[in-house]
C-alpha cells in the first residue's frame, strides 16, 4: 500500500520525519526514521534525509509495504453534515464546533472526513492524502463555519491552486479581548519554535530556532464593542496554521476562549463563560472550478457563538 501526501502552507518548513509522523501517527517516529533510511519515504520522486525542511507543493510518497485491512478513513454514516452548497464539482459544509476536520489515525471515526467518505465515495481518491478525502483546506477542531471539499481531482487541483496563489478570500467573525481599534492589519510571518507542534509563533524578527516561516497577512475591522471584548470581522487570503489566533494574540487581542494563545474562559470577569475559541469561518470567496465564475458561500453564526454574543450584549444594558 502506498500513501501520497502533498505539503501545504501549514506543513511548509516542517522536517520530513515529523511531517510523515503527524500524518501516520499509528507508526512510531523511530520506525518512520527507519523507513526514510530504507528509501520507503520518497520526496519529489527522490530519496531524502529525515531532517530536510519541506516546502509547499512538495510530494511525499510512503511505501507502507503491507496492506492495511481497515481503510485510512472509515466511511461513517453517523457524522451529520450540514450542506451549505453542493454540485458535481464541490461541496461546502457548515462545520460544527468540537468536530475534527479529519482523523489522526487509521480507524478513527466521527470526523468531517469520515462523513464525506460515506456521503461522497468518489472523494476517497481526491485530496492531500487518504486521511483527507476531498478536503481543500482545514479548520481547527473548535473553529466553526465554511469548509470546502472537492468531488474530483480536477476540481481539487483548481481550488488548491487558488489557495496557493492567495486568490481565495476567507472571511471570519471573531470575538476578541479588548478593543483593537476601528480597523487594522498585520503582515508578520508565522513559524514554530523548538519542537512544539501545538502552537505557532508570530515572528517580528527572524532568529535562531524559528522554523517553517509562512507568509501571513490578516486584516480586521471592528463591528461592535461588547463590555471588555470586541466583535470583529477578519479577512485572510494566506493560510498559515492558527493565523488569526496567533496574529490577534500578538496584537494583544486574543480570540475569546482561546486558552492556547492567552485567553481566559470568562470574559472580563463578568461571568460570561465561553465554551471554546470564538472564531467562525463566515464566508469563502473563490472562483468556481467548473464555470470559472466568482463564487461565494456564507455561513450563519452557530448557536453557542450567538449565546455568548447575546450574553455580552445584555451586560451593556
Amino acid at each position: 500500500m502506498r500513501e501520497v501526501f502533498y505539503v501545504d502552507e501549514e506543513g511548509a518548513g516542517m522536517r520530513l520525519d515529523r511531517f510523515v509522523h503527524e500524518r501516520l501517527s499509528f507508526v512510531s517516529r523511530h520506525e518512520i526514521t527507519d523507513w526514510i533510511h530504507q528509501g520507503r519515504v520518497i520526496l519529489n520522486s527522490r530519496r531524502a534525509k529525515k531532517g530536510i525542511l519541506l516546502k509547499a507543493g512538495d510530494q511525499i510518497a510512503v511505501d507502507l509495504q503491507h496492506p492495511i485491512d481497515t481503510p485510512v478513513v472509515v466511511p461513517d454514516p453517523y457524522v451529520p453534515l450540514e450542506i451549505l452548497f453542493e454540485d458535481h464539482h464541490l461541496v461546502t459544509i457548515n462545520k460544527p464546533p468540537g468536530v475534527p476536520t479529519h482523523p489522526l489515525r487509521i480507524g478513527e471515526k466521527g470526523t468531517i472526513a469520515n462523513g464525506l467518505a460515506y456521503r461522497y465515495p468518489e472523494m476517497q481518491s481526491v485530496g492531500f492524502s487518504a486521511r483527507e478525502p476531498g478536503l481543500v483546506h482545514r479548520l481547527d477542531r473548535d473553529t466553526t463555519g465554511v469548509l470546502l471539499a472537492a468531488r474530483s481531482r480536477s476540481s481539487f487541483d483548481t481550488l488548491r491552486l487558488q489557495f496557493q496563489q492567495h486568490e481565495v478570500m476567507k472571511i471570519y467573525t471573531a470575538l476578541v479581548h479588548g478593543h483593537p481599534g476601528q480597523e487594522g492589519g498585520i503582515g508578520l510571518p508565522i513559524g514554530t519554535e523548538g519542537r512544539r507542534s501545538d502552537k505557532v509563533k508570530v515572528v517580528a524578527t527572524p532568529g535562531k530556532g524559528i522554523r517553517g516561516l509562512c507568509q501571513a497577512y490578516t486584516r480586521y475591522r471592528s463591528i461592535q464593542h461588547l463590555d471588555t471584548c470586541s466583535l470583529v470581522r477578519v479577512w485572510i487570503s494566506t493560510g498559515a496554521r492558527h493565523q488569526i489566533r496567533a496574529h490577534m494574540a500578538f496584537l494583544g487581542h486574543p480570540v475569546l476562549g482561546d486558552e492556547l494563545y492567552g485567553s481566559v474562559a470568562v470574559c472580563g470577569g463578568k461571568g460570561i463563560r465561553v465554551p471554546r475559541q470564538m472564531l467562525h469561518a463566515a464566508s469563502l470567496q473563490f472562483s468556481h472550478p467548473g464555470s470559472g465564475q466568482p463564487h461565494e458561500i456564507h455561513c450563519p453564526l452557530p448557536q453557542d457563538f450567538q449565546m455568548v454574543l447575546e450574553g455580552l450584549s445584555s451586560r451593556r444594558r
